[in-house]
């Protein structure tokens, strides 16, 4: 199938490969538009960590723009990679939109929240990051939960003492 074979280049490391697969019209004629978009957040995520930061953040963004409510990574790679290109407002932007999805699991809820606070605080709106700290928070079990709630000047929720010994 064709899925398997973008899969199987992705896991080899070539992402190129993998767009060429997904942009041959006979491809396009059996996915629909949300697997198509599927595709493109997972080759996207292939060139991120390839350090292929414009190919990854065009894939990503035109993904979830498109099918967002249903290709959540597309906003989770379309913002790292705009974090590590500098361009802080749309990294925020990108990790607003993860952070407040429906139906998100709680590890991408605060690290979408988490990021979003760091990209507000780096392109100079400082007013939004303290909301998105505490959205990150709101999930003290997950790691970015755990990092968001002393930044915030908050105890951990968590009892960390030992039981007495008798």
């Amino acid at each position: 199938s064709y899925k398997m074979k973008i899969l199987r280049n992705l896991r080899r490391g070539r992402p190129t490969r993998a767009l060429q697969i997904l942009n041959q019209k006979r491809v396009k004629k059996v996915l629909d538009r949300v697997e198509i978009d599927q595709a493109r957040a997972r080759i996207a995520a292939g060139y991120f960590f390839a350090n292929k930061d414009r190919e990854a953040l065009d894939l990503a963004v035109a993904a979830a723009n498109r099918s967002r409510k249903w290709v959540k990574l597309a906003d989770w790679t379309a913002g790292l990679t705009a974090w590590r290109l500098g361009e802080f407002d749309l990294a925020a932007k990108h990790f607003d939109k993860l952070s407040t999805s429906d139906d998100l699991s709680d590890w991408y809820a605060s690290a979408g929240a988490y990021w979003a606070a760091r990209a507000h605080l780096a392109a100079g709106n400082p007013e939004h990051v303290n909301l998105f700290l505490d959205m990150a928070a709101s999930y003290p079990r997950t790691f970015y939960g755990l990092i968001a709630v002393p930044q915030l000047g908050l105890p951990l929720p968590f009892d960390w003492s030992a039981p007495p010994f008798d």
